[in-house]
C-alpha cells in the first residue's frame, strides 16, 4: 500500500500531465464566438426576457407555433392537469396600475401564465404577492393564473417578495412553479427545431442563446471529449495502484482540476479588481472631499492582513480559506470581499460588506449604515455584510472570463462603499 504522502504527489505529478494535455488539446479546438458575451449582455435580466418572449410569442417572425406548445408542456410535466390552451399573446414589461412590471406575460385562450425572471436582482418586497392579487387586471379567470419564477438554477423566492401562506397556497393548488435557466429553459432550447436548411439565422440565434445560459450557469467546463481522453490517460498512469487508491487519486484528480481552473480565475479576477481600483481613486483624488482616498490601504488580505500578491497568491495555493480584497480605512476597518471557500464561488460562499476587527463595535457600525444603499446584515461577530452589496462580484465570479464592465462596476462599487464608511466613521 502506498501511503498518503505517495498518492499525494502522484495526483499533483498526474494534475500536471493534464494540464499540460489540456492545454494542449484546447488550441485544436472549434473556434467559437458568443456575441452577448462579447457585448457583456451575458448576464441581462431584459435582453433574455425579450429572447423568451420572441420565441413563445406564436406571431414573431420564428413561425415556428411548437415553440410555444413545447413550452407549456414543462409545466404539464410539473404538475398542471388543466388544458392550457394555445398561447395568443405575449407581453414583456406589462404594466400594472400598482407601478409593477411583469416580466413575462403569457395569454392563451383559457389560461394566464406570470413569468418572474430573476437574473443577478434581489427580490422587491410583495413583489410576487402583489402580480398575483392584480390578476383581475389581465386575466378574466383568476383561477386559471399560473406563477412562474424563473431563475439560474430553480431558487425559491424570498418570503418578502412572496408571503409564505400564499406560496403554499399556490403549490397546493399547482399555481406557482420553480423554473431554472440551467435545466427548463436549457432542455427546451435544445428542444427547438428549425424547419429547413433556410433557417440557419434563427438556428444560430437560438445557439447562442443556449451557450449563453452555459457560460451564466458555468455549465462549459472542460469539453466532455477532452475530458475523456484526460481521465483514460491519467487512468492509464493509475493502473500500477491498487483499487482503493486508484479511485481516490481519479477523484482527486478531478477535484484538482476544477480547484485549478477556479483558483486561476480568482487570480485574475482580484489582480484586474486591483488595478482598476488604484485607477479609480487616481480619478477621484482631485475631488476636494475624498481626501481619505489618499488615505486608504488597498490589498489581499487573509486572516485579517493585507499582504502583496504574491504572499496572497501563495496562500491561494495552499487553498486556504478566508481569502479576498479590501480597502481598509483604518487598522480595524476596512471595506473588503472575502470568498468563505475558496473551491466554491456559489453566491452563499461570498461575503462582502464592512469589516471591523474590533468586534463590540460590529452592531454600532451597521446602525450607523443603515442609510447606505444597501439592506444590511449581520453575518457574523465582525462582519456587516450587504445583502445586495457582492452582487457585481457574484456576477464576475459565475463568468468564465473577467469582463471590463463587471470589473469597472466591482471597482466603483468598492471606492463608493469605502467612502460612505469612511464618513459614517467620522461622525
Amino acid at each position: 500500500m502506498k501511503s498518503q504522502e505517495d498518492i499525494k504527489k502522484i495526483t499533483l505529478k498526474l494534475l500536471e500531465n493534464a494540464c499540460s494535455f489540456y492545454n494542449l488539446e484546447s488550441k485544436n479546438q472549434a473556434g467559437s464566438l458568443n456575441l452577448m458575451q462579447l457585448n457583456s449582455s451575458i448576464n441581462s435580466e431584459l435582453l433574455y426576457s425579450k429572447i423568451l418572449a420572441y420565441l413563445l410569442n406564436p406571431n414573431e417572425k420564428h413561425n415556428h407555433r411548437e415553440y410555444g406548445k413545447q413550452f407549456l408542456k414543462i409545466l404539464i410535466q410539473k404538475g398542471i392537469e388543466s388544458d392550457l390552451g394555445m398561447i395568443k399573446e405575449v407581453y414583456t414589461e406589462y404594466h400594472l396600475r400598482n407601478n409593477r412590471r411583469i416580466d413575462i406575460l403569457i395569454k392563451t385562450n383559457t389560461s394566464t401564465i406570470i413569468i418572474e425572471n430573476k437574473i443577478g436582482a434581489e427580490d422587491q418586497i410583495d413583489q410576487l404577492t402583489d402580480y398575483y392579487n392584480s390578476n383581475d387586471e389581465f386575466s378574466k379567470n383568476p383561477d386559471n393564473v399560473y406563477l412562474i419564477y424563473l431563475t439560474p438554477y430553480g431558487s425559491d423566492p424570498s418570503d418578502n417578495s412572496l408571503k409564505e401562506e400564499l406560496k403554499v397556497k399556490l403549490i397546493e393548488n399547482n399555481r406557482f412553479f420553480l423554473f431554472s435557466y440551467k435545466e427548463d429553459i436549457h432542455d427546451w432550447l435544445n428542444s427547438l427545431n428549425t424547419k429547413n436548411n433556410n433557417e440557419e439565422v434563427l438556428y444560430s440565434a437560438i445557439k447562442q442563446f443556449t451557450d449563453s445560459i452555459e457560460i451564466y450557469c458555468r455549465m462549459k467546463g472542460i469539453n466532455t471529449k477532452m475530458h475523456d481522453k484526460i481521465m483514460i490517460t491519467l487512468n492509464e498512469k493509475l493502473k500500477e495502484q491498487d483499487p482503493i487508491e486508484k479511485i481516490n487519486s481519479t477523484i482527486a484528480i478531478r477535484d484538482a482540476i476544477f480547484t485549478a481552473a477556479t483558483h486561476q480565475f480568482i487570480l485574475d479576477y482580484f489582480l484586474a479588481l486591483e488595478k482598476t481600483i488604484i485607477k479609480e481613486i487616481e480619478s477621484r483624488e482631485e475631488e476636494s472631499n475624498l481626501e481619505c482616498l489618499k488615505d486608504s490601504k488597498i490589498g489581499f488580505i487573509f486572516h485579517q492582513q493585507i499582504v502583496t500578491f504574491t504572499e496572497w497568491e501563495n496562500e491561494l495555493k495552499k487553498s486556504s480559506r478566508y481569502l479576498g480584497f479590501e480597502m481598509r480605512i483604518n487598522d480595524n476597518i476596512g471595506i473588503g470581499l472575502e470568498l468563505q471557500k475558496i473551491d466554491s464561488l456559489k453566491p452563499k460562499d461570498i461575503i462582502y460588506g464592512i469589516m471591523n476587527y474590533r468586534h463590540k463595535e460590529t452592531d454600532e457600525i451597521a446602525e450607523l449604515n443603515k442609510n447606505t444603499h444597501y439592506e444590511l446584515k449581520k453575518d457574523s461577530d465582525w462582519w456587516v455584510q450587504y445583502t445586495q452589496g457582492c452582487e457585481p462580484f457574484t456576477k464576475a465570479l459565475f463568468y468564465n472570463e473577467v469582463t471590463s464592465d463587471i470589473i469597472n462596476k466591482s471597482a466603483k462599487l468598492f471606492v463608493d462603499d469605502y467612502i460612505d464608511a469612511y464618513n459614517t466613521m467620522k461622525k
